[in-house]
């Protein structure tokens, strides 16, 4: 049962069903979200505006899939969504087809995950430690 839910979500639905398709390229294609941006473009410094927050969240969805289409081999966003709904860019890597560096591409992943969150952390760990300590929470600059 689960192969067979399997196979019409991500084989059949995921390149045949036109709304399955629509859905998911809505934000994942770099045209549509190009010409998203270029609509939003003026209100990019208004902050507080809905405007304003929709050039961002636009802008993330495009950073998010500069990523994804070099890490699909043969399942990644449809680049010229709405006008063309089939073409996809086909990579030599996937980030989770064994077949396709995906192992390889996992141990990239968690490493880099590993010297985020260390980046992330060490400083709060930091500056807890220096506030326990009575000290201030940044090294003292000389003068």
């Amino acid at each position: 049962m689960l192969m067979n839910i399997n196979f019409f979500v991500f084989d059949d639905f995921y390149f045949n069903n036109p709304w399955w398709i629509a859905s998911h390229n809505f934000l994942h294609s770099p045209t549509l979200l190009l010409i998203f941006l270029a609509l939003l473009w003026p209100f990019r410094a208004r902050s507080g505006t809905r405007r304003y927050w929709l050039f961002w969240f636009f802008a993330g969805c495009l950073l998010h899939t500069a990523l994804d289409i070099p890490t699909h081999v043969r399942d990644g966003p449809v680049i010229f969504f709405p006008f063309d709904w089939h073409y996809r860019f086909q990579s030599t890597i996937s980030y989770w087809d064994p077949r396709y560096f995906g192992r390889e591409f996992t141990v990239f992943e968690i490493g880099l995950n590993i010297v985020l969150l260390l980046y992330l952390l060490v400083p709060w760990f930091w500056g807890r430690l220096q506030q326990r300590r009575g000290g201030s929470p940044t090294p003292e600059q000389p003068t």
